[in-house]
């Protein structure tokens, strides 16, 4: 057995037109967006330091999609200079360009309640919660340059952007690490940069900064050894912008019960950004019932990657 987690050798792409009005004028956007990373994606594990603070650095900043979030960066900037528009215009282009796309919740477009899409997923679905365009924004403002930070106002169950600007700027903004942080919405139209719905103004915001992450994917191949047991050889990448720290691989062989009977655990220590390591574990599962082969990529106590076998029957 074989398998790998980064993206899949898959064909085809979705074609997405995007339309939206700004500055009495209306813009227009066309992508082709790779379905493979859509696959890729879906099958990306969650990584949440606890139920309240996400690494979401690994949504803003995950490598395989930057390429589609620059792609609309780059549109947003060149818009900008033949129009003549400052920086706040850029940033409310691109918060009217995200504001556009449709308001589904967790629990109507996936099977479950909280779960945060990566910006490629929601350019693809057209649409999400807060979270995923805030997610979005702040990918697409990042890359223009602007600093970002992003705005739980847990009160309201709400998520927005925060945007670094000066004095000279009208609007709300928070004060953090001695700049100004300035109230962008990215939920429906109306809003403009700096201006907060009034049915959020008395919520309290924690702001979140938003920090690049490792992004570690893997594949992994099974053989039986010598001595009737199976080796399971593992290579990991970081794909990612920083190192992993306290790295971790366990390879598992679970029945259709749920039950583990065989466990192979190995400390990968650091692993530097567009570095890879490979691993052999040797285990031992029983020949005489179904099985399928598990694999996790840990930071810390945190599952950065996995994945899970078709189940196979001993012959």
């Amino acid at each position: 057995m074989a398998a790998k987690t980064y993206p899949p050798d898959i064909d085809g792409h979705h074609n997405r037109r995007y339309e939206w009005e700004a500055f009495g004028g209306e813009w227009w956007l066309e992508m082709n967006l790779p379905k493979s990373l859509e696959e890729y994606y879906e099958k990306r594990p969650r990584p949440w330091r606890t139920q309240a603070y996400p690494h979401w650095g690994s949504f803003v900043s995950d490598p395989y999609d930057r390429e589609h979030v620059r792609f609309v960066a780059d549109e947003l900037d060149r818009i900008g200079a033949e129009y003549g528009l400052s920086n706040p215009e850029i940033v409310d282009l691109s918060m009217k360009f995200v504001q556009q796309l449709r308001y589904t919740p967790d629990d109507i477009s996936t099977p479950y309640n909280q779960y945060a899409r990566y910006p490629i997923q929601t350019l693809i679905q057209r649409g999400g919660d807060c979270v995923d365009t805030s997610i979005l924004l702040a990918s697409i403002l990042r890359e223009l340059g602007y600093g970002c930070v992003l705005l739980a106002l847990w009160d309201v169950e709400h998520m927005a952007v925060g945007v670094k600007g000066d004095s000279s700027i009208s609007g709300t903004y928070y004060d953090f690490d001695g700049d100004r942080y300035y109230y962008v919405e990215t939920t429906g139209p109306g809003s403009s940069f700096g201006e907060i719905p009034p049915k959020f103004r008395n919520a309290s915001a924690d702001i979140q900064e938003i920090h690049a992450n490792p992004t570690l994917v893997h594949s992994w191949e099974s053989s039986m050894n010598n001595q009737g047991g199976i080796d399971v050889t593992t290579t990991i990448w970081n794909v990612g912008q920083v190192t992993a720290q306290n790295t971790g691989l366990s390879v598992t062989f679970e029945s259709q019960s749920g039950n583990y009977h065989a466990t192979g655990r190995s400390s990968l220590g650091s692993l530097a950004p567009e570095t890879s390591t490979t691993e052999l574990l040797k285990l031992e599962p029983p020949d005489d019932r179904s099985l399928r082969l598990n694999t996790e990529l840990t930071i810390g106590r945190d599952i950065y990657d996995s994945y899970e076998s078709e189940f196979r029957t001993p012959v």
